[in-house]
């Protein structure tokens, strides 16, 4: 008996389109299980440093903004609205031992040396369909109490050394009372293998730059394509210098500090750069992850797991780099015997310190508050006030007359929006005084006796109380007003005659203001703070 063979139906166009998605969505989930079992090989190779409980947990803002403890320490983005924000402690370290044999660093330096170059707090905050960074610095010169040494103080950059990456740590989350989350530590040939893998830098370069001490030689203008050790350079350089108008000048002489704003701006290219590169592709994630992390060259804490690093990487794929918010700590320059040495100003960096600590706010500046009445415990009650209402009081004493009809508020240019702020919560108002020069010192608030209270909200217009600003010029008499002393020659002092740091010129600088006045000058001025920029092309 023949067997009929009946023709099989065709499968409609609905269900070749699915059994394609299918193969694609197996196809794609067994790639990426493969790159996730190579990622975790790579990185679980990581050489580690225990930091036992010196480590924060980490942690997760709900939406009511509380703040709870992650049990099973995973930074993965939550979907349901609660927030990840992870402080990550960045070193970056002098060390020469993985440089490849040869290299001009390993004439210049000890293998035995081991110093913290550079020293970065990133605050990261993923979830809730967004992501946000913050970056601060720690100079190298800021002159730290050493936690667990009895109240001994040392310049921080020397702490990896003598006792070693967990001193550090502890020392950073106890001075600066910030936590932290997880450590990763770079050297000088994991730098240069890292900028090699984005492909190098762009940068513009107007005039040609030099360091001899940092080895960098730029002798190229315009959309420069830096070199992996140019770049190094760059970041490590402490005395730049820039030839312009026929001689090497000398960028500036803040040393550390002027280093410290071109190696935040050099971050943020770094990454636009990478980003754009195609670093938001979950494949060059992987690459980037296994090439960097295979070197050797990375030290991570003992917390962080494979699963950190890769979500943690691809919750921040459409981050913008230029978002990223930089700050600065307010320094003092001063001596301690024959050590030059940065002190922090803490009044005022609690407002820096905050934004790493989830606390900031637009009243979490300093406020030092000067008595210019000669009323006994007047300035407690009003300092209280100034604390109920959100604002934060650094410190208090007396004016340098009790004779003050008129509220002031003396303040940096820098400062200008935060005595605005205060000023308007003032019932009776204030007078605005602007510092004819910067001084790194506190805002100061002088009350008289006018002072009628503060309020929780704005009284007057900001508007209003910027006109005010255009009005009111600092006099002789009023450079007296406040606790400080103002020198002729150096500007504001303190009591203690520490020299500031922001009244510190470069030495090119001071000859341009001691040289004629004229257009030229101006312009040879303007052309070397332009040479410390670090801008893209």
């Amino acid at each position: 008996m023949a067997i009929v063979h009946r023709p099989r139906p065709r499968r409609t166009w609905v269900q070749r389109v699915s059994i394609l998605f299918f193969i694609v969505v197996l196809l794609f989930s067994a790639l990426s299980a493969a790159l996730l079992a190579y990622a975790k090989d790579t990185v679980s190779s990581i050489p580690r440093t225990a930091f036992g409980n010196i480590l924060t947990q980490d942690a997760q803002v709900d939406q009511s903004g509380q703040v709870t403890a992650d049990s099973n320490d995973s930074p993965s983005v939550i979907d349901d609205g609660t927030r990840k924000t992870l402080n990550f402690f960045i070193i970056g370290t002098d060390s020469i031992n993985t440089l490849p044999a040869g290299h001009q660093l390993r004439g210049s330096r000890s293998s035995a040396q081991l110093l913290t170059d550079t020293l970065i707090i990133l605050r990261l905050e993923t979830g809730g369909g967004s992501s946000a960074g913050s970056v601060v610095s720690v100079p190298r010169d800021l002159w730290v109490p050493i936690s667990g040494y009895g109240g001994e103080h040392q310049k921080i950059n020397s702490l990896l050394a003598f006792t070693g990456p967990q001193t550090l740590v502890q020392t950073v989350k106890d001075y600066l009372a910030i936590p932290i989350h997880h450590v990763i530590n770079v050297d000088f040939n994991g730098f240069l293998e890292l900028f090699e893998l984005v492909g190098g830098l762009d940068i513009f370069v107007e005039f040609p730059l030099k360091d001899k001490k940092a080895h960098l030689s730029i002798q190229e203008t315009g959309c420069v394509s830096l070199t992996p050790e140019q770049g190094l350079g760059l970041v490590r350089s402490r005395t730049l210098e820039a030839f312009i108008d026929g001689q090497w000048r000398l960028i500036d002489a803040t040393s550390d500090l002027g280093r410290m704003d071109r190696q935040q701006d050099f971050l943020i290219l770094a990454l636009q750069q990478a980003f754009d590169s195609g670093f938001r592709d979950p494949i060059k994630i992987k690459d980037l992850v296994v090439e960097v992390f295979r070197g050797g060259f990375l030290t991570l804490d003992d917390q962080m797991t494979p699963e950190n690093m890769i979500d943690l990487a691809s919750s921040f794929r459409n981050f913008d780099p230029n978002e990223l918010k930089k700050y600065t700590l307010p320094t003092v320059f001063d001596w301690d015997g024959p050590y030059s040495i940065l002190r922090l100003v803490e009044s005022e960096a609690q407002f820096v310190l905050d934004a790493f600590r989830g606390e900031q706010t637009e009243k979490s500046f300093g406020i030092v508050l000067l008595n210019g009445t000669g009323v006994t415990g007047e300035a407690s009650r009003i300092a209280e006030e100034l604390t109920d209402a959100g604002f934060r009081v650094a410190d208090t004493g007396n004016a340098s007359s009790f004779d003050i009809e008129r509220t002031s508020i003396f303040f940096d240019a820098v400062q200008a929006e935060s005595a605005l702020l205060l000023a308007s919560h003032l019932i009776s108002g204030a007078d605005l005084v602007q510092r004819e020069v910067d001084s790194g010192l506190s805002l100061e608030m002088v009350f008289g006796r006018d002072y009628s209270g503060v309020s929780d909200t704005p009284i007057e217009p900001v508007l209003e109380q910027e006109n005010a600003l255009e009005l009111y010029v600092e006099s002789e008499n009023e450079k007296n007003s406040g606790r400080y002393q103002w020198d002729g020659e150096n500007g504001p002092q303190l009591n203690d005659s520490v020299v500031l740091t922001s009244s510190f010129m470069s030495a090119e600088k001071a000859a341009l203001n001691s040289s004629t006045e004229g257009e030229a000058e101006t312009q040879i001025e303007d052309a070397v703070l332009r040479a410390g920029q670090i801008r893209s092309c």
